[in-house]
């Protein structure tokens, strides 16, 4: 009876012992975030077109792309060239975009996808406009065109913009003619595979 009793004494503080919480303990849990597509677009060269009577006036302007991403969507609005700089208040007509042409994109380091051939057309229905401090600009809107970068993940550089305009009065005041080229870039987010747990 004793050696039963023992018996028991002691399975009762094994189990005891077992149930007893260790001095110190710990959990882990897995975390993670997503980094998002971005861009920041800067314009980095001179608006100077030069001088003229009549004819072509052909622009190179130069704008700096910085993504996260290898292929971006490119846009471009483009006004016509207004006496004084003043859209709204000129009595004067402007001088306007050569819509037939387009605009000739040129990047550092990248090229349009799928067979494009760098050059963005107007689309003759679609317009936009330019806030500037002067005013708000009338522009006219090309087509969206699909760059894709050299780079190994992001698309870092400069390009290069080319539009035109006529100016075919032979009486046009003289003055200075100015406008507005904005260059619209969006980034291509890269669709991966849903992370686990989600």
């Amino acid at each position: 009876m004793k050696a039963k009793l023992l018996a028991i004494l002691v399975v009762a503080m094994l189990v005891a012992g077992v149930a007893m919480a260790d001095p110190e303990d710990g959990a882990k849990g897995k975390v993670w975030v997503d980094v998002v597509a971005n861009v920041a677009v800067n314009f980095v060269g001179t608006g100077y077109l030069g001088q003229i009577q009549t004819g072509k006036i052909e622009g190179e302007l130069e704008f700096r792309i910085d993504a996260n991403t290898e292929a971006v969507d490119l846009y471009l609005c483009v006004s016509d060239l207004w006496k004084g700089n003043d859209p709204a208040g000129t009595e004067v007509t402007p001088i306007p975009v050569v819509l037939d042409w387009g605009v000739k994109v040129d990047c550092e380091n990248a090229n349009e996808v799928a067979g494009g051939d760098n050059r963005l057309a107007y689309i003759s229905a679609q317009t936009c406009t330019i806030e500037a401090k002067e005013g708000i600009f009338p522009a006219v809107m090309t087509e969206t065109g699909r760059f894709e970068s050299s780079q190994n993940g992001h698309f870092s550089q400069s390009v290069w913009v080319y539009p035109k305009w006529y100016q075919a009065d032979d009486e046009k005041p003289m003055g200075e003619y100015s406008g507005y080229v904005k260059l619209v870039c969006a980034v291509v987010p890269v669709v991966g595979p849903i992370p686990a747990g989600i």
